[in-house]
C-alpha cells in the first residue's frame, strides 16, 4: 500500500513526520508557539530585561527549534511593544570569521585559527552583525521592512535628538563594524542624518590646494603680460603666496591620506574577524574628526578585550536612544564550521572564550548558547577557576535538553492536527490499531527521547506498515507487532549513532 493512501485515509494533507531539521520543516512553521519545550520560557525570559541561558542538547533535540521560536517570540513581543524593543542578533555563521582568523594569523589550517579564537574576536563578529541594522533603521528615515528592526519609528529623530556623545558613538560604531561593500556611502549619509561636525576634509583640502595653485599661475601669466602694474617683485609677491599655499595645503592632504591609510591599516589588523580591506576602512573612517582617530583602533594585549566590551555597552546605549531595551544574541551551531568539523575539543575552544561573566552579565544583553550535548562533559571537566569566572550558577543553565514520552507524544498530536484536512483532526492512536495502548506509544517514544528521532519512529512505523500491506487489504492502523519492530530498529539506530558507527 502507498503510504499516501494510508495519509489520506486519516485526511492529512502531508506526512507529519518527514521533517527532519526545524529550518527545512513547513509543518514547524505551522506549529511552532504549540510545540515548545517546558523550559522554554526560562530560557528566552524577560525580552526587556535579557539575561544569558546555556543550554546543551543531542543532535535533533531542538535546538535549533528553539532559535527560531526565541526569534518568533521576540518578533511577537516587538509587536506589542514599540517602546521597549529587543534586538536578536545570530552568533551561528563561524565560517567568515574562522577563515579571516586564519588568514591573519597566516596559517591555513582550521585547527590553528579555532585554537587562536578570542573572547575580542567574539564580540566583533557580533557588534558586525548589529550594527549595520541600527545604521540603516537611522539612515533610512521610516521603519525598515525586514530585518531584525523591522517595524521600527522614529530611530532618526530619536538618533537626532540625542547628545553629541550618543551621536559620535553610532558613527564610530559604524566607522567599525559596518563592513559592507559600500559602507563609506552609508558612513557620509549616517554624518549628515546624525548632524555631526565631519573629520578632515580631504576633498575640501585638495580643492584649497588646486585652487591655490590655480591663482598662482594664474597671477603669474597676468604679470608676465603686463597685465599687472608695479615692480615685478611686488606684481610676483602674490603668485609667491598662492604657490606656497597649494604646497602648504596638498602637504597637509597627503598627510591625512596617509593618517586615514596607517589608522586603517592598523585597525583591520586588530579586527581580524572581520577579513575588512584596508581601503574600504579608510573611507568609512574619513568622516571622523581628528581626535577620535587615536581611540578608534582597539588596543593590543589585555586590554583588547575591555576595549570591546566598552563599544558593546555603547551600542547598548545607542539601542536604549532609538527605543530598544535589550539585545539577544543567539549562538548557535558550534559544531558546524569547517574549521571544527563536529571535533569536540575544537567546539570548545571555539565557545569557550565567550563565557565570561562581565559579558554574560552585561545589563541590556542576553547571551542564549544552544550547545550541542558533547560540551556539557567538558564543562563538567573544568577547574574552579573557569566556573568562578563564567559564573554559570547565575546563567540559567541547562544541562540537557530533554524531552519525556508524553511531551513527544503531545508534540507528535500537535504535527497531526497542522497536518489535518477535516474538520475533526485525528490522534496519534488514530493511527494504531487496538493491539497498541497508549502507554505502549509513550513508551515507544520516550526510548526516543528527543523530537528528531520520535519524528524516525513515527515516519518508520508509516513506511513499514505499508510496505507489508496491499491495497486490497484496506488496513490503516499499525498493529504491536510493526511498532515492536521498529522501536528496536530505532533503538538500535540510536546507540550506533551515539558509537560512532552511523551517520543518524
Amino acid at each position: 500500500m502507498n503510504s499516501d493512501a494510508f495519509l489520506r485515509h486519516h485526511g492529512l494533507a502531508s506526512n507529519p513526520f518527514r521533517g527532519e531539521e526545524a529550518r527545512q520543516d513547513a509543518v514547524f512553521d505551522l506549529i511552532e508557539a504549540g510545540c515548545r519545550h517546558p523550559d522554554f520560557e526560562k530560557i528566552l525570559g524577560d525580552p526587556n530585561h535579557p539575561a544569558a541561558a546555556v543550554v546543551f542538547g543531542e543532535r535533533g533535540s531542538g535546538k535549533t527549534a528553539m532559535r527560531l521560536q526565541i526569534q518568533s517570540a521576540i518578533a511577537a513581543w516587538n509587536e506589542t511593544h514599540p517602546d521597549g524593543r529587543c534586538l536578536v542578533v545570530g552568533h551561528d555563521e563561524f565560517n567568515p570569521m574562522l577563515g579571516a582568523i586564519g588568514r591573519a594569523i597566516g596559517r591555513d589550517e582550521g585547527a590553528d585559527a579555532v585554537d587562536a579564537v578570542t573572547l575580542s574576536d567574539h564580540l566583533d563578529a557580533i557588534l558586525a552583525a548589529a550594527v549595520p541594522p541600527v545604521v540603516e533603521a537611522v539612515n533610512a528615515g521610516k521603519p525598515p521592512s525586514t530585518g531584525p528592526l523591522a517595524g521600527i519609528v522614529d530611530a532618526r529623530r530619536h538618533m537626532r535628538a540625542a547628545g553629541l556623545a550618543r551621536r559620535r558613538a553610532l558613527q564610530q560604531l559604524q566607522a567599525v563594524y559596518d563592513t559592507g561593500p559600500d559602507a563609506a556611502a552609508r558612513a557620509d549619509r549616517l554624518r549628515r542624518v546624525l548632524q555631526v561636525p565631519g573629520g578632515p576634509q580631504l576633498r575640501l583640502i585638495l580643492t584649497a590646494a588646486i585652487l591655490a595653485l590655480v591663482l598662482a599661475v594664474g597671477w603669474s601669466i597676468a604679470v608676465a603680460t603686463g597685465s599687472v602694474g608695479g615692480g615685478a617683485e611686488a606684481a610676483m609677491l602674490p603668485a609667491f603666496v598662492f604657490f606656497g599655499v597649494s604646497l602648504i595645503a596638498a602637504a597637509w592632504w597627503m598627510w591625512q591620506r596617509l593618517r586615514l591609510a596607517r589608522t586603517a591599516r592598523r585597525l583591520i589588523r586588530a579586527i581580524r574577524g572581520l577579513g575588512r580591506d584596508a581601503d574600504s576602512a579608510a573611507e568609512a573612517l574619513r568622516g571622523l574628526p581628528a581626535s577620535d582617530l587615536a581611540s578608534i583602533v582597539p588596543p593590543g594585549g589585555s586590554g583588547a578585550d575591555e576595549w570591546r566590551i566598552e563599544r558593546l555597552a555603547a551600542f547598548v546605549e545607542v539601542l536604549r536612544t532609538i527605543g530598544v531595551t535589550g539585545t539577544i544574541v543567539l549562538v548557535d551551531r558550534v559544531d558546524e564550521p569547517v574549521a571544527v568539523n563536529g571535533v569536540t575539543e575544537r567546539m570548545k575552544r571555539l565557545a569557550w572564550p565567550l563565557f565570561r561573566n562581565k559579558v554574560l552579565q552585561m545589563p541590556g544583553v542576553g547571551m542564549k548558547f544552544l550547545l550541542p550535548l558533547e560540551l556539557r562533559d567538558e564543562l563538567l571537566r573544568e577547574r574552579a577557576e573557569f566556573f568562578r569566572e563564567a559564573r554559570l550558577d547565575k546563567q540559567n543553565l541547562v544541562e540537557r535538553l530533554s524531552w519525556s514520552g508524553a511531551m513527544l507524544f503531545d508534540l507528535c498530536n500537535t504535527r497531526l492536527r497542522a497536518c489535518s484536512e477535516g474538520d475533526t483532526p485525528p490522534s496519534l492512536m488514530d493511527l494504531f490499531d487496538d493491539t497498541v495502548t497508549r502507554q505502549d506509544v509513550v513508551d515507544a517514544l520516550d526510548q526516543m527521547q528527543q523530537p528528531r528521532d520520535a519524528f524516525k519512529l513515527l515516519y518508520g512505523l508509516v513506511q513499514e506498515h505499508c510496505s507489508n500491506v496491499v491495497e486490497e487489504a484496506a488496513s490503516f492502523q499499525i498493529g504491536r507487532t510493526t511498532l515492536d519492530l521498529v522501536r528496536k530498529r530505532q533503538v538500535e539506530r540510536k546507540e550506533g549513532m551515539l558509537r560512532g558507527t552511523r551517520p543518524g
